[in-house]
């Protein structure tokens, strides 16, 4: 379920904001061909949401030593800008309106990516006055799954990181928002949140339209409690003045007194345990009459009950 009110939400860039993970694949793919290597969409997917400096000390892990790390990167920032010049950098769907769904709450909005600052400004560069603070990997000693990139998005959002909120798409990326003590959202999308990673969550969403329509439902949820609560206490505060009335008006009435003399006993005083002065069946002095009586409790009514999403 969509938490509380965040004090802000940060957003990971790659897989989430840009459909860039696919364009990514086709890139490393072609250049592993130029090398003369494989790269098969499972080993490619182990990369997905880490850091350059960590995908280089894989690629040297998958192909040896000898591999040459640094031809293979010029190999694909030729081939990148060559589709991205052609194709430009799609957004993934629902992106757009979440970011204004977001900002037209008034809650601040962060991005904290494993990219560089080019690639940042290269895939977002018309959008990024939406961001209250953006935090690449250049800004922190340690990229994802290390907490670094989210605990600087929190310090300059001026926020708790237990009071924001993260989204993320992929298992690393979601890592680091965990260490970070920060509240994570998953929305998958090339890689599957393992079991132990998806309980971890606030939520695993389809797309960000899911994820939007699901936080509009929260707050109307939130939005109608705090009516009803309202009108709940406009009603108590209403009842006494009523009580008084009544009581004004039986104390107005004449009392009637029996004549000197005459019969009729006064009725008896009620003791502390009710009517008669007598406790129920088994009960002592001030025991409740048998069935409850009017003050015993009673079960919750299930409209008071608080937002099982804790929307409030």
């Amino acid at each position: 379920m969509i938490p509380n009110r965040p004090a802000a939400v940060v957003c990971d860039m790659d897989g989430l904001l840009v459909d860039s993970e696919r364009l990514e694949r086709r890139v490393w793919q072609a250049a592993a061909a130029d090398h003369g290597v494989e790269m098969s969409d499972e080993r490619f997917a182990t990369f997905i949401g880490n850091p350059i400096d960590v995908c280089e000390q894989m690629l040297a892990g998958y192909y040896g030593a000898g591999f040459d790390v640094d031809a293979y990167r010029e190999t694909c920032h030729r081939h990148m800008r060559v589709i991205v010049d052609a194709e430009g950098v799609p957004m993934r769907p629902g992106a757009l309106e979440w970011m204004e769904f977001v900002i037209g709450l008034g809650i601040p909005l962060g991005l904290a990516t494993s990219s560089g600052p080019a690639l940042v400004h290269e895939r977002l560069g018309g959008q990024l006055h939406r961001f209250a603070a953006v935090v690449t990997r250049a800004d922190v000693a340690r990229g994802k799954p290390s907490p670094d990139i989210y605990l600087e998005a929190a310090s300059r959002l001026r926020a708790d990181p237990a009071d924001c909120l993260a989204l993320e798409d992929s298992p690393t990326g979601a890592r680091a928002a965990m260490a970070a003590a920060m509240p994570v959202i998953i929305v998958p999308d090339m890689v599957t949140p393992p079991p132990e990673i998806a309980r971890a969550t606030v939520g695993v969403y389809a797309s960000l339209v899911t994820v939007r329509d699901a936080a509009a439902h929260c707050g109307a949820r939130a939005s109608h409690s705090t009516r009803y609560s309202a009108r709940r206490h406009s009603a108590d505060a209403r009842r006494p003045r009523r009580r008084d009335a009544r009581d004004d008006a039986m104390r107005s009435r004449p009392v009637s007194r029996p004549s000197a003399g005459g019969g009729g006993a006064a009725p008896p005083r009620a003791g502390p345990g009710g009517a008669g002065g007598g406790g129920g069946p088994g009960g002592g002095p001030g025991a409740p009459p048998a069935g409850g009586g009017p003050c015993a409790r009673r079960p919750p009514s299930p409209r008071s009950r608080p937002c099982p999403a804790s929307c409030g």
